[in-house]
């Protein structure tokens, strides 16, 4: 099981994403994680890449001495095509995510701190609607990243959704702009998968990419 709990462990802030937990367990069990969070409410993701039996999600918040549920996720029983995802506000100061699961499987979680918006003043959990855009064509790819320090650019054509990861122990660096992968950038740690979905866009788009180890390989899947 991996455990990511954000810089330092610093609490969770508005605007900031960073994953929860992420297993491929063989066997039913159940993991759990809590995190601080500094933000009004949060939004929560789950993505089951396989799954045998069910995966159920539920998320607490705690306080120092109190504790409620805030999201019950529905039952998993196959593949999520896209993340289901769940909101919820008038949270306290920690969260706690428990999974459970029934047979083998393979799942991630992630978390972003968000305001409360326009949600009722008495609203513990607030479901929204965020139809994912429609994907198809899923393409591979798989490249090496061959010296530490060194920006590539990866050219993706007008895409909706995409993923990678480090085949290794690398802490991979990534930007949008040439020459900021090394100052202004989002820090992708060691055996996490980073992963943007939703993108509406009819350009195409680079990735520009730096691992702090030599020959370092990463697998990116997208599609369009």
């Amino acid at each position: 099981m991996v455990v990511a709990k954000g810089p330092l462990g610093s609490p969770l802030p508005v605007g900031k994403t960073f994953p929860v937990l992420k297993n491929s367990p063989t066997a039913a069990g159940s993991d759990t994680h809590q995190f601080g969070v500094d933000a009004d409410g949060v939004l929560v993701s789950v993505n089951v890449i396989s799954v045998t039996g069910s995966v159920n999600v539920v998320v607490d918040t705690l306080g120092n001495e109190d504790e409620r549920n805030v999201i019950t996720f529905p039952s998993i029983t196959s593949p999520t095509a896209e993340p289901v995802i769940r909101t919820a506000v008038n949270i306290l100061s920690t969260i706690r995510v428990t999974v459970s699961y029934t047979g083998s499987c393979e799942y991630e979680i992630r978390a972003r701190g968000i305001s409360r918006g326009g949600a009722g003043a008495d609203d513990a959990q607030i479901e929204v609607d965020l139809t994912p855009l429609l994907v198809t064509n899923p393409t591979i790819q798989n490249f090496i990243l061959t010296t530490a320090g060194a920006e590539q650019a990866v050219v993706l054509p007008s895409v909706k959704r995409f993923r990678f990861q480090a085949l290794n122990t690398a802490k991979l660096q990534y930007a949008y702009i040439s020459g900021e992968s090394g100052t202004t950038f989002v820090t992708v740690f060691p055996t996490n998968t980073e992963e943007e979905t939703n993108i509406n866009s009819d350009a195409s788009l680079t990735l520009y990419l730096q691992s702090n180890k030599d020959n370092t390989p990463v697998q990116l899947i997208y599609w369009t």
